[in-house]
């Protein structure tokens, strides 16, 4: 009877671990959807955060959600759909299932190399997400900090009171002229900042305003500047006096 118990003590220590490894930081797990012809990747962070990447493990495409614990398991909340999504191991597959849906994730078999490779781009990427800077996959990453900073600055000239300025959601991407021709590159970049700060009425106020980085014509490493409070680039901007940048 003793050799039982403990043989059964034994089974539930390794299922426990098992779970506790299906679950560990460093696991990549992959879904595949034939219908809508899309793949979602996921890795778990830590114990209270999942990366989810829906552009084959691109740089870009890197979002994360917070997941909670109680006895029942683990569990994400999605307010916005008032809905809550389980996270479970059915066989030996990672399972999420909400009231609506069920997605199967299967582990990816990433070689050493290549899963530490992927997990600093993701570990950099959580970083911009955390002070709400997201980029399109055309912006290099290494280049985000020189265009987020430098844009914050140019904001912050042409504010009325910059120094009430609160800056929100920041999105870096390429420009493409679908004005006089259809989603041609233009090599512009623009950065999206949305503002609150007071006016010159002491109102307190939230708007958008862009600054597009324009490279020379004789260097494309080297652009300049142009603030505008418009999401189509104007070419009468570029009467404008401008600052130089490297």
């Amino acid at each position: 009877m003793k050799q039982i118990t403990l043989a059964i003590l034994f089974l539930f220590f390794l299922q426990s671990c098992s779970k506790e490894n299906f679950f560990s930081d460093g696991n990549f797990y992959k879904m595949l959807d034939k219908k809508k012809n899309y793949e979602v990747d996921i890795t778990f962070l830590n114990d209270s955060v999942i990366a989810l990447n829906v552009d084959s493990l691109k740089t870009c495409g890197w979002n994360f959600v917070k997941y909670s614990k109680n006895k029942n398991g683990m569990f994400i909340i999605n307010k916005e759909k008032l809905d809550t999504t389980w996270l479970k191991i059915y066989d030996n597959k990672l399972v999420m299932q909400s009231s609506l849906e069920k997605n199967n994730f299967e582990l990816i078999d990433f070689n050493p190399k290549k899963r530490d490779s992927i997990r600093a781009i993701i570990y950099k990427v959580q970083k911009f997400s955390n002070k709400k800077i997201i980029f399109s996959c055309d912006i290099n990453m290494d280049a985000v900090p020189y265009f987020y900073d430098n844009a914050i600055e140019e904001t912050k000239l042409n504010l009325k009171n910059p120094n009430t300025a609160k800056f929100n959601e920041v999105y870096i991407y390429e420009y493409k002229d679908v004005v006089n021709q259809k989603f041609k590159k233009t090599g512009i970049k623009v950065v999206s900042i949305e503002v609150e700060a007071t006016n010159s009425f002491g109102g307190f106020t939230v708007n958008t305003f862009y600054v597009y980085f324009v490279p020379e014509r004789n260097n494309e490493n080297k652009y300049t500047m142009k603030f505008s409070n418009s999401p189509i680039y104007r070419l009468d901007l570029e009467e404008e006096e401008i600052i130089k940048i490297e």
